[in-house]
């Protein structure tokens, strides 16, 4: 006689399924979140309680579309049956074990079904009533005594989630009652692109421990750490994962080999070169430029600045932007610098504005836009120190100690200078270093009081910028603090990084400088701007 028999699965077989995670708590909340929020669920709603054997209870409520019998039986209580449709964030069907089947017992009610269960064994019941979404009960089999730890675990969970950001669709995740916040609207100082897919993070400095939240349409699925060989920083953020789940284990709960090995590259890319991803974040514009432009890449402005009564030139400054940013995404910035005329900014003068494709920059501080970059080139104070900090650079540069070390200068008609036969304003000058033109310029990035720019692409001019903003008469601007500052920063033509290096060169730099004249001739021309300064003098 033939006998058709099913394999049985037993209890201690799905409590294993535990071990199979770094931390199965952490999953189970997931894989709760992720199932509601398939289910087009707008409200989901923790609760734990202590039942009468001293265990705890986890219900997890939704609003969602809930299941119908054969949805209930051969996928959400099926292992591997999975029937997501195209764009949601699950999954590969087998998180069932920790969801229900490791733990002492479950309930789940959805429209009108009513199941209970254990283990693999459960009992299907049709109610006469309906309602709305699920409810889900599980007995977890953790003592009393985890009640605060489980509690922070859904707490820290869901701050780490941004499907709302991600996917556009809004959900409400409470504990007990009380909404939780999440992670849609948090600034991060950096966000760059990764072939694994976006990463945002902030740095720390003096760790070797960086730690990201990798996410699929901002649903976390697990934390992956990088120990870096040396505390330059450690990074503390999020990343994207552009491939969804398909790179993950089954579980879920972390990379396949190949691609932790990518993520392990990624990231000490960005731990050893976190100087160059801090400064490349803003955006770089060129305005009143002369010469060494790309005039495919101007930005026109479309209004004619004119109504100008003040005898000034009204030909309006046009705008350069860099080859990676595309003209359309500054556009706002041409069109609002249109009344700001050539004779108000030095030639050649350059902006450094934190980037508007930012993740979630409208928060930032450094966020400016459009009007207010032009409010801000448009004071008088900022158009006086634009040229005051131009004569404190050249006039640096053609110190007798900047020219031996590799500093050209040019005069108007771009004749190299012959000092012994100079009578013109230094101020008149282009300066060079190392074959490569040095320019001034305002950046607005967040605690940055200068920068300095120092080109590695053929023709590109060198940048030195001051912040307008940190460096102003209301915050106890003085002319003093302009010259330091530039010391500060064109030392950096030479020597990029802080050290001993630096600090012998900025030394070089202003012994030059007062061997030339004396510091508060210096600080006059520098006051007075236009005024005729003479090597020599």
């Amino acid at each position: 006689m033939n006998e058709t028999r099913q394999v049985q699965v037993p209890h201690s077989y799905f409590q294993k399924a535990k071990s199979e995670y770094s931390d199965w708590r952490w999953a189970m909340i997931r894989e709760f979140i992720q199932n509601a929020y398939d289910a087009q669920a707008t409200t989901i709603d923790f609760r734990l309680t202590i039942n009468a054997a001293g265990r705890i209870e986890l219900h997890v409520d939704d609003d969602g579309i809930g299941m119908d019998r054969d949805t209930l039986e051969n996928v959400l209580l099926c292992m591997g049956g999975s029937r997501k449709p195209a764009g949601s964030i699950g999954g590969f069907g087998i998180a069932k074990a920790i969801l229900f089947f490791a733990h002492h017992a479950y309930t789940i009610q959805t429209r009108d079904l009513t199941v209970q269960g254990s283990g693999s064994e459960f009992r299907l019941q049709i109610d006469g009533g309906r309602i709305d979404g699920s409810r889900m009960t599980v007995d977890l089999a953790d003592e009393a005594l985890m009640l605060d730890s489980w509690h922070k675990r859904i707490r820290t969970y869901v701050r780490a989630c941004f499907m709302e950001y991600a996917t556009g669709r809004p959900v409400t995740i409470l504990l007990d009652g009380q909404e939780l916040p999440q992670n849609n609207e948090t600034v991060y100082n950096f966000y760059v692109q990764t072939p694994l897919g976006p990463m945002w993070y902030d740095e720390i400095a003096g760790s070797s421990r960086s730690e990201f939240v990798v996410s699929v349409a901002g649903l976390p699925m697990f934390t992956e750490t990088f120990y870096s060989s040396a505390n330059q920083s450690a990074l503390s953020g999020g990343l994207e994962l552009d491939a969804g789940s398909t790179v993950l284990t089954a579980n879920r709960d972390g990379f396949s080999s190949a691609v932790r090995e990518q993520f392990s590259k990624v990231v000490s890319g960005l731990v050893q070169n976190q100087s160059a991803v801090r400064y490349g974040q803003a955006l770089d514009l060129s305005i009143n430029f002369e010469a060494g432009v790309d005039a495919a890449r101007i930005i026109p402005n479309s209004i004619d600045a004119g109504g100008d009564t003040s005898g000034r030139p009204t030909t309006p400054l046009l705008m350069v932007c860099t080859e990676a940013v595309e003209p359309e995404s500054v556009a706002g910035y041409a069109a609002a610098l249109r009344r700001i005329t050539h004779d108000r900014y030095p030639a050649n003068f350059h902006l450094k504005v934190e980037s508007l494709s930012l993740r979630r920059s409208a928060g930032s501080q450094a966020y400016l836009t459009a009007p207010a970059l032009v409010a801000e080139l448009n004071k008088q104070r900022n158009a006086k120190l634009a040229h005051s900090w131009r004569i404190a650079l050249i006039t640096i540069l053609c110190c007798d100690w900047a020219i031996t070390n590799g500093v050209a200068l040019f005069d108007g008609f771009g004749l190299p200078v012959d000092w012994n036969n100079f009578h013109g304003r230094v101020t008149d000058l282009q300066a060079f270093h190392g074959g490569r033109r040095v320019d001034a310029g305002f950046c607005f990035v967040d605690n940055a009081q200068g920068l300095c720019a120092v080109s590695v692409a053929d023709g590109k001019p060198h940048r030195v910028f001051v912040n307008p903003m940190l460096l102003t008469t209301e915050t106890g601007f003085r002319h003093g603090d302009t010259l330091d500052l530039a010391f500060h920063e064109v030392a950096h033509l030479w020597e990029q990084h802080h050290g001993e290096s630096f600090c012998i060169v900025e030394a070089k730099l202003r012994q030059s400088v007062r061997r030339w004249m004396s510091e508060r001739e210096l600080l006059n021309r520098i006051g007075r701007s236009t005024a005729p300064l003479q090597q020599g003098e």
